[in-house]
């Protein structure tokens, strides 16, 4: 069955697939695209809906995303800045798999993701039923990767940030951004840079 033009950024994530997102994320506080229909499933602390625009709330502590697949850029833009500021500490995202776009290499310069072994049959007034209409894949922002990785290799193959696979290797990561932590560095060091350690004491002040 074709989607429904009119309403194909309506499409929400089956059940199992947020269940693995919670089994990594533990909980999720916040969904920055979404409605009620959808919420039943992701069950977000606070959603946004289209009509409160969620790109101008403020997006907090452990985050669900399944964006507008028309226009995936300003939600990808957004996720990078909101978890680069501390705001949010960890998050699992699903975008179209789109490599030749502008936003998707900046987020796998930095996000763990994991490419399914098949399509997503996602579910609402957007799908009418069959499968997604494009390739899909699921993003990871946050201090356990390799919780990530663990969970989500059951549907599909697991992708390191670019920086490891552009020749960075590392059995290490920072503990606030997940990048590969340099050769070399102290034993005992768990963060990357000034800016990391920053974050991380800010958040355990704010403990």
């Amino acid at each position: 069955m074709k989607a429904d033009k009119a309403n194909s950024d309506e499409c929400y994530t089956p059940a199992e697939y947020l269940q693995l997102a919670r089994d990594v994320l533990r909980e999720i506080d916040c969904d920055p695209a979404s409605n009620e229909a959808a919420n039943r499933v992701v069950r977000a602390s606070v959603f946004y809906t289209k009509a409160d625009n969620g790109l101008v709330k403020p997006w907090v502590g452990r985050l669900w995303l399944n964006c507008p697949y028309s226009r995936p850029r300003p939600w990808a833009e957004r996720l990078i800045a909101a978890y680069n500021s501390g705001a949010v500490s960890a998050a699992v995202a699903v975008f179209n798999a789109n490599l030749a776009s502008r936003w998707f290499h900046p987020l796998a310069e930095q996000a763990w993701r994991c490419e399914p072994f098949k399509r997503i049959a996602f579910w609402g007034p957007g799908t009418i039923g069959g499968t997604g209409w494009s390739a899909s894949c699921f993003f990871y922002l946050g201090p356990e990767p390799q919780r990530f990785a663990a969970v989500f290799s059951a549907i599909g193959r697991i992708v390191p940030p670019a920086a490891v696979t552009q020749g960075v290797t590392a059995s290490r990561f920072c503990s606030v951004c997940t990048r590969p932590l340099p050769v070399g560095w102290r034993a005992d060091a768990d963060t990357c840079s000034s800016k990391c350690r920053q974050r991380k004491y800010r958040r355990k002040v704010a403990a």
